[in-house]
């Protein structure tokens, strides 16, 4: 009875150990909050935890969607690639880190980019770890009271409801994809109905003689 427990013993911690990744990524921020026309970097570290081995990792795209005059590059610890180039690869040393970095060019459109990087161990595929950053398009709140503007409630059901000065104030409605939804509204009613919006993430862009002022909005 002991040999059977002492044997089933090892095989289970033989097998915990298989499973065991060598490497682990670090990110304080996966989701990050950009502004239209710059640049937003999200950076993070990718460990060694082989002891003993020099190991050769890569990262690379496996799905992205943006608005299309947004785009994207990475950095690994080694090199920048050039924007738009999925797939780079390099080797750190036994215990070793390194920094690596994901680079978001927001366009003019307002949207989200949301993109899933694979880091994986290149001489064992299997053992991997997807990591899904989010930029989106906004304003900060202080922008928002620069504008003499309270927008609510957040989030919406039916109603989006706008005090304050609206005059020449018109708006547009667009999703995470930069698809334009509702086009130069204006807003005399001080309320934009979305009721017959899909639920989800989408962008509030208003309009005035000189300035523009992007607010993320939650349909429900």
């Amino acid at each position: 009875m002991k040999k059977t427990v002492f044997i089933l013993f090892l095989s289970l911690v033989s097998s915990s150990l298989s499973a065991q990744s060598i490497f682990q990524t670090l990110f304080t921020s996966t989701d990050e909050q950009g502004q239209l026309g710059s640049m937003t970097e999200i950076t993070g570290l990718v460990i060694n935890n082989d002891c003993c081995t020099v190991t050769k990792f890569i990262q690379h795209l496996t799905s992205c969607e943006m608005p299309s005059d947004w785009l994207w590059s990475h950095c690994t610890p080694d090199m920048c690639l050039p924007t738009g180039d999925s797939l780079g690869y390099y080797y750190l040393m036994p215990s070793d880190t390194g920094e690596v970095s994901f680079r978001f060019y927001v366009g003019n459109t307002p949207g989200s980019a949301e993109m899933n990087i694979r880091f994986a161990d290149r001489d064992n595929l299997s053992d991997y770890q997807d990591v899904q950053f989010t930029v989106w398009a906004g304003t900060s709140d202080l922008q928002e009271s620069n504008w003499q503007l309270l927008i609510y409630p957040n989030p919406v059901n039916n109603f989006i409801h706008i005090d304050g000065d609206i005059s020449d104030l018109t708006c547009d409605l667009f999703d995470v994809r930069g698809k334009n939804l509702l086009s130069s509204l204006n807003v005399e009613g001080r309320k934009i109905n979305v009721s017959n919006i899909q639920p989800g993430v989408y962008f509030l862009a208003l309009h005035k003689p000189g300035g523009r002022l992007i607010k993320r909005i939650i349909i429900q």
